[in-house]
């Protein structure tokens, strides 16, 4: 039984029927995409787990923990917090943060009088967008005048996996192109680790419904699945030529690569 689903068993028939083992692999990627629709993701509630998750559940159960805070960084290089420019600015953010958070806002000025920080409770549903747009358009009113938001809440994993995924895809496909210098053979490695990923990021569902996942555990899943699914692409394709350069036909040398990779690795 375990020949049966062997490295090498796998490899010669994947050999042998090259377009049904890619339909049989796009099928399983289909079907874990699938199961993360069906099963959602459950995540790690504050990051903790053990005695520090069951501490945060008590405090939650008994609203004990700290509300919610947004906050808004207004700052200019040019302009001091006195400026007839900067206070318009100021006014105008506190106002779009005072409306959108349901209570006051707090101000406070930096001691080179060129940032000024607004913060606030959250003391109702608000969104986030609207609040990004009419701090945006607080900009766009004076080029000089810059404001940022940020809360207490935000962890900044989103950004890290967006971060990862505008830029892991392009830089190994450059990469590759250089290597190889045709476009196809740069393009199978990255496919097959990209399918890969996804793949793995179905199967994240249904695990999280029994453990948990941190937030930046998705961003652990694209940089690694990227560098070992690339990686272990490129030991095959090595390997083959090796075996081609040994006298061996195409199938051969593919059968072989399948029966030593798992020794080599």
């Amino acid at each position: 039984m375990l020949r049966r689903f062997s490295p090498t068993s796998i490899g010669r028939w994947s050999v042998r029927r090259p377009w049904l083992a890619i339909a049989v692999w796009l099928a399983f990627v289909v079907s874990a995409v699938l199961a993360l629709s069906l099963t959602g993701t459950k995540q790690l509630q504050n990051g903790a787990t053990g005695e520090s998750a069951r501490g945060y559940a008590l405090m939650d159960a008994h609203q004990l923990g700290l509300p919610p805070v947004q906050f808004a960084y207004v700052h200019s290089e040019s302009l001091s917090a006195g400026a007839p420019a900067f206070r318009a600015a100021t006014r105008s953010a506190a106002v779009a943060m005072r409306t959108a958070l349901g209570g006051p806002v707090t101000l406070g000025v930096s001691r080179d009088q060129h940032s000024v920080l607004i913060s606030g409770q959250v003391r109702m549903l608000f969104s986030l967008p609207g609040l990004q747009r009419s701090l945006a358009a607080v900009h766009a009113g004076d080029a000089r005048v810059s404001v940022a938001l940020g809360g207490s809440g935000d962890s900044g994993s989103g950004k890290d996996l967006s971060r990862a995924e505008r830029l892991s895809v392009p830089i190994t496909l450059l990469v590759l192109l250089i290597a190889f210098g045709a476009l196809v053979a740069a393009l199978v490695p990255v496919l097959l680790a990209v399918t890969a990923v996804i793949a793995a990021f179905g199967l994240l569902g249904p695990i999280s419904q029994l453990f948990p996942l941190d937030d930046s555990v998705k961003t652990v899943v694209l940089l690694i699945g990227m560098a070992v699914g690339v990686d272990y692409a490129l030991f095959y394709v090595v390997r083959s030529r090796e075996e081609r350069q040994r006298g061996h036909s195409s199938r051969e040398a593919l059968e072989r690569t399948a029966r030593t990779s798992g020794r080599s690795v």
